[in-house]
């Protein structure tokens, strides 16, 4: 019966250890997560920005040359052009959403293995 019981007890320690091991692996891909969606948000943020000013700067300018010979036609080329950019950054976003790797992808793919090797242990007759 001892032999029982400090082998039940081995077997608690390994199942825990396993399941240490799969919690520490989910917090390192959602710190990893994170960090990667804090980075492209400061970095969607400052391209926002100068960018913003730079074209600000840039519609003015034109208008400002074109203003006495065709400022319709000025006016309609710039609505034109930031109508396309926003469409093509609009999809190039949507693709890159869909292209990211899934949240715990490592995690779940280790818990899988550990189902499988679990379920392909040997049973001693």
């Amino acid at each position: 019966m001892n032999a029982f019981i400090q082998s039940l007890n081995r077997l608690l320690a390994s199942l825990y250890a396993v399941l240490q091991n799969r919690l520490a692996l989910a917090s390192v891909e959602l710190e990893e997560e994170a960090l990667r969606l804090f980075s492209i948000l400061v970095q969607m943020l400052l391209a926002l920005f100068c960018g913003t000013f730079a074209i600000v700067l840039l519609v003015g300018l034109i208008l400002l040359l074109s203003w006495d010979t065709h400022p319709v036609a000025a006016l309609l080329c710039f609505i034109v052009a930031f109508a396309l950019t926003a469409l093509w950054l609009s999809r190039r976003l949507v693709r890159q959403y869909r292209s990211k790797p899934p949240l715990l992808a490592n995690t779940l793919a280790e818990i899988g293995k550990d189902i499988a090797a679990l379920k392909d242990v040997p049973t001693k007759d």
